[in-house]
Parts: structure tokens; sequence; C-alpha cells
């Protein structure tokens, strides 16, 4: 079976937090994350999307 892959935005990329979600939906889902660079890429994406910052994409989970 194919893992599925999750689109994520970090609206202020820093080491740590790249580490927490490569760790949670990575290696305990076994989810593959591709980064998305800003909003419009990840607007773009196919598929679960996920943006940790404050200003909201459409369809997309937002953690704050």
């Amino acid at each position: 079976m194919v893992p599925p892959v999750v689109y994520v935005l970090l609206e202020h990329p820093a080491p740590r937090a790249r580490y927490a979600v490569e760790q949670v939906l990575g290696s305990l889902l076994g989810w593959k994350v591709e980064w998305a660079g800003d909003h419009a890429t990840l607007a773009a994406s196919e598929g679960p999307r996920l943006v940790y910052g404050h200003r909201p994409v459409a369809g997309a989970m937002r953690l704050v």
C-alpha cells in the first residue's frame, strides 16, 4: 500500500517544527510529508493539507 502524502506549510519554519512534523506524520503515521513553500503552493496542492500558522488556506487543516 502506498502511504498517503500530506502537504504541509509552516509559516515560520524552524528545525524543531520540521522535526516534529516529520516525527508525527512520517515516523508515527507512516505518511509522506511534502513541504509547501508558500500559501499559493499549498492551495494548489491536491490531497490532505496542513497549515501551521495564523493565515488559513481554503480546504487545509490549520493549527495555531
